[in-house]
């Protein structure tokens, strides 16, 4: 049984969009906004900085974290999966001959690869910080300016955390029945943060309107791996 986002494609992933927003560094402001956002974007705590990015790099990121975005849903879809079967006792006990993938289905298997799937998740999102501290899917990051046209030349975003900490993923436990039905309830919560951060990560996407030119650079960067790395495809689930 394994619940993993492929190593190979999310490093080739992060460095191709890493490589590509370092470019962008230097990009001048340009561009506008629309008014209507997610409330969810423009308010919340007073973070402890705020970095200010232009309109092009902002797009590019959001392109990056929007397909983070995407696969780390789909592991944590298949690690529902996975606790809906361990909530079963028959199917776990030390008597079963259940596998999956060549490897015996147990609580212990389940809470080992969910702990090393929740810090490949935590790997890939602080692999796609930009200009040294901002990431719109990162627990530790503070809000982002995005330099534009209106809003008084700049639009404050607050981040849309998908980490282990942001999803409310830390310290979760799954070794006993007690655990297992606890663990289903954090999760399905942590599914349902994923979607709704999702939706205003895409819907400000689309208020950033076309990437130009260096957006489009890292569109072409990222098909570059079109065979292994299409939308959601970050994750290689065997279950």
């Amino acid at each position: 049984m394994a619940l993993e986002i492929s190593s190979v494609s999310s490093v080739v992933f992060a460095a191709d969009g890493a490589a590509v927003l370092r470019r962008l560094s230097g990009t001048s402001a340009a561009g506008a906004v629309g008014r209507e956002l997610p409330s969810a974007l423009t308010s919340g705590p007073t973070p402890p900085y705020v970095t200010s990015v232009d309109i092009y790099t902002a797009s590019a990121a959001l392109l990056v974290a929007i397909k983070v975005g995407t696969a780390i849903r789909d592991s944590l879809s298949a690690l529902a999966g996975a606790l809906e079967t361990a909530d079963h006792e028959p199917l776990v006990s030390s008597t079963t001959a259940l596998t999956i993938d060549g490897t015996r289905v147990s609580r212990v298997n389940v809470h080992a690869e969910a702990s090393i799937l929740f810090d490949k998740i935590d790997t890939l999102i602080a692999a796609n910080t930009f200009n040294f501290s901002a990431n719109f899917i990162s627990s530790s990051s503070g809000n982002i300016l995005i330099q534009t046209s209106r809003y008084g030349g700049g639009l404050e975003i607050v981040p849309q955390p998908l980490d282990a900490q942001g999803l409310g993923l830390t310290g979760l436990t799954l070794l006993s029945s007690t655990d297992i039905d606890r663990g289903i309830a954090i999760v399905d919560e942590a599914l349902f943060r994923v979607e709704r951060r999702l939706i205003n990560l895409e819907s400000l996407q689309r208020n950033l309107g076309q990437l130009g030119a260096p957006g489009q650079a890292l569109s072409r960067a990222i098909n570059r791996q079109g065979d292994t790395l299409p939308l959601g495809s970050l994750v290689n689930l065997v279950a």
